[in-house]
């Protein structure tokens, strides 16, 4: 057979149409519901609080994968908020101040007072509200540009000489300052870069204090540049903006972006160290470089304490998603040659920080913890942890010391059991932790991790001694039993369910039960070993774990079979065969359950064994029984009936691809027992199948029957292929790997059965068995 047909012959022979191979989303854990999404931020344990920094202004900054930033700021805790908080002498509470400053409509809340302080102050804001109709448009064309512009420049002029009038009869400073922000972004907004420019450079440049409020105008008057085409001015003004201001620091890190846009970085500007090492910190935020290379160098320079405890921070946190990356099937500590670089690096860094007199003295100890921990230095953690009396880092610090007890454990006993189940508290559900913690809001996803990173450790504690129902329960429910092959497990299963002397956390692993059908925890597992001895085929031992029920769904059609795969078309369009139709075999012409299946299976069993029974009806069996074994191998039409959960239409598993549990049970090659993707769908039905024709066969002298049998083989064989040896390069494989298999099948039909209708039709209907016969 030449090379490409030997590739034609193994990618289309049958006809086959199913879709592609799910198995890729099988092995992986089963997290995802729909299309594959990888939600970075959810695949690593988060254990150390990004938010354990003392600038909250930076929080938008710390560490994050999927979204454009870490959180966002309320106006409650804006610095506008706050400001306006001093001007009215805690009159009103900030709440209130935001419903004064933002509320719409009939829902705001407006100045009582009756000083003429309070009555400036709310001419002003009438004044900016009515501003924000030009610089902010939240009416239906507000897409239309074109119309924003239009109308921008219609309102414009008479706001601005209004805002001119009340700005020089303005005498509070603060209040002037505010009109003057206003000013500049009607300026703006009006398309008057110059002027607002002037107007900065003539009023407020040199004449105020650097509040908020000024910072919160110069953003708009580096915008002005940025629309001049000034891009380095622009980026200049930006990054001492995003120094500087706590509202205004997000979009000036966006607006500097944009000026890197075009090549500007502000530099030529840059005069005072603090400037070079604020450029050097932004910079490393924006291209995530945030290495260890750039906090010694803004530290060389003299940043601000609390931009190197941002950098940090992120730093830690990438050390987190190398070193605590949630993979259960390789070990958490495994760290990579330049990720060690970088954790000896850091732990310098912070040694050289505590012998000084850091500001955030209380951060860098506990810093300093959690790099033992990374470390896997469990004991000196825990001592460092324990030097730690600040009430701002209590949560975290009993957090952590939790993590840190866990991970000294080398076993787990009783009193570890009884420190877990209080530790971890009476749930309805149980303690079963299923994959990542896929929550958004950001604390809920920390107290998650949390308890992820422990139960992991507990899993990988029992697996490693063992007990294998323990560490499977921690991440998978009782009733997935079903869906695994391993006698091992659920014998071990058995007994702990067994187990009269169960403490409390023992008793939560049992809790999860979700599956109704069952009266006890027992029957369960009992089914499980049934299953797995039908799937195995071994259908004698299997029956006793099974009883007649009035649930009969398996069509009689599963002894037939089928010259043509289409998954997804009904079984009387594709199933042909009707052998079973035979009154020999008039047991078979009903529907099942599957206790009935098993007592059919062994009926046909005993026909073929049987002295008395007449040759046609023993070799007609073996044919029964080999229909049966292909069509619920994992490649044939009825395979949904062996591997709960398979649809025939769209789910075409190949076993070789998937992880064998016994790499978890027997070669522990997990770090823990991990959650799904573990269950086994090839059992080598199909070579039962493929032994049943061959019995066919030798019995017969029949040879429509026997070329029909052949082509049945081929299928077989190519089952044990894709099961065995088909390359996991999805785009395409060597031809050449088909050689290592049988193909027996179709040489049997071309050299022995070529004077058969069964072969003509073949030939006619399979091009690709057309085209091995013409070779």
């Amino acid at each position: 057979m030449n090379k490409i047909l030997k590739r034609k012959f193994v990618v289309g022979l049958l006809l086959i149409i199913v879709t592609t191979p799910k198995v890729f989303a099988d092995d992986a854990p089963n997290y995802f519901c729909g299309g594959w999404y990888y939600d970075a931020d959810s695949f690593y344990y988060n254990l150390f609080n990004q938010e354990n920094i003392s600038q909250k202004a930076f929080y938008p900054f710390l560490r994050t994968d999927v979204n454009p930033f870490y959180e966002k700021q309320s106006l409650v805790d804006s610095k506008n908020v706050h400001e306006w908080y001093s001007f009215f002498n805690k009159k009103y509470t900030k709440d209130q101040l935001v419903k004064i400053l933002y509320g719409k409509e009939k829902k705001v809340i407006t100045i009582q007072g009756k000083t003429a302080k309070e009555k400036a102050a709310k001419t002003y804001i009438n004044f900016a509200k009515s501003c924000e109709k030009i610089t902010v448009s939240n009416e239906g064309y507000y897409w239309d540009y074109e119309a924003l512009i239009k109308k921008r420049k219609h309102n414009a002029p008479d706001l601005i000489n209004k805002g001119l009038s009340l700005y020089s009869k303005e005498n509070n400073a603060s209040l002037k300052l505010r009109y003057a922000y206003q000013l500049i972004r009607l300026y703006r907004y009006n398309y008057q870069f110059q002027t607002a420019i002037e107007f900065y450079n003539n009023e407020v440049k040199s004449n105020v204090a650097k509040n908020e409020v000024y910072y919160y105008i110069l953003d708009q008057i580096a915008g002005c540049y940025y629309k001049l085409k000034n891009y380095e001015k622009a980026a200049y003004l930006f990054l001492k903006v995003f120094d500087k201001s706590i509202d205004k620091k997000k979009s000036a890190f966006v607006s500097y972006k944009f000026c890197t846009y075009k090549k500007a970085e502000g530099k030529s500007f840059l005069t005072t160290k603090e400037e070079k090492a604020n450029q050097i910190f932004i910079t490393a935020i924006r291209k995530f470089s945030d290495t260890m290379q750039d906090l010694e160098e803004i530290t060389d320079l003299g940043i601000a304490e609390d931009k190197q405890e941002l950098l940090a921070i992120r730093i830690i946190n990438n050390l987190e998603r190398a070193i605590l990356d949630i993979n259960y099937r390789r070990s958490i500590f495994q760290v990579e040659e330049r990720v060690a670089d970088e954790l000896i690096a850091l732990q310098s860094y912070v040694d050289r920080k505590l012998e000084g007199t850091p500001v955030n003295l209380e951060f860098w100890k506990l810093t300093d913890a959690y790099i033992s921990f990374l470390n896997q230095d469990f004991k000196t953690a825990e001592k460092k942890l324990s030097l730690i009396n600040s009430k701002k880092f209590q949560e975290q610090k009993e957090s952590l010391a939790k993590v840190f007890e866990v991970f000294s454990w080398t076993t787990i006993n009783k009193e570890n059991e009884l420190w877990l189940s209080k530790f971890l508290g009476k749930n309805e559900k149980g303690i079963i932790m299923l994959g990542p913690c896929d929550i958004e809001e950001n604390q809920a996803k920390f107290s998650c991790n949390l308890r992820g990173i422990i139960l992991e450790q507990v899993s990988h504690l029992y697996l490693k001694e063992n007990k294998l129902a323990q560490s499977y329960l921690i991440h998978n429910y009782l009733e997935d039993l079903k869906e695994i092959s391993s006698h091992d497990l659920v014998d071990d299963i058995i007994q702990f369910i067994k187990k009269e002397d169960k403490n409390d956390f023992e008793k939560s692993l049992l809790v999860s039960v979700e599956d109704k059908r069952f009266q006890s925890l027992i029957a369960i597992a009992e089914e499980a070993k049934g299953l797995m001895y039908f799937r195995s085929g071994d259908f004698n031992i299997a029956k006793p774990y099974f009883t007649p029920s009035e649930n009969k769904n398996i069509p009689a059609a599963i002894f037939s079979n089928n010259t043509i795969e289409c998954f997804n078309c009904k079984a009387n369009t594709v199933m042909e065969d009707e052998v079973y139709k035979a009154s020999a075999y008039s047991f078979l012409n009903k529907k099942m359950n599957l206790y009935d299946l098993l007592d059919n299976l062994q009926t046909l069993e005993r026909m073929t064994q049987d002295a008395n029974t007449k040759q046609w009806k023993k070799k007609l069996a073996y044919y029964l029984l080999g229909n049966y074994f292909y069509n619920a191998s994992n490649t044939g039409y009825y395979r949904a009936y062996t591997y709960y959960g398979k649809d025939r239409h769209y789910n075409y598993d190949l076993g070789s691809k998937r992880s064998d549990i016994n790499d978890v049970i027997v070669k522990k090659k997990t770090y823990s027992f991990p959650y799904g993707g573990y269950r086994n769908t090839y059992n080598g039905l199909a070579k039962k199948a493929k032994y049943y024709y061959q019995k066919t066969i030798a019995m017969s002298t029949d040879n429509e029957l026997n070329a029909r049998c052949s082509y049945m083989i081929a299928k077989c064989e190519l089952n044990e292929y894709y099961n065995n040896g088909w390359d996991s390069d999805y785009s395409g494989y060597e031809g050449d790997e088909f050689t290592k298999f049988e193909n027996s099948g179709f040489e049997a039909l071309k050299t022995k059965y070529k004077n058969t209708k069964f072969y003509d039709f073949i030939r006619s209907k399979c091009s690709y068995f057309r085209q091995y016969d013409a070779n």
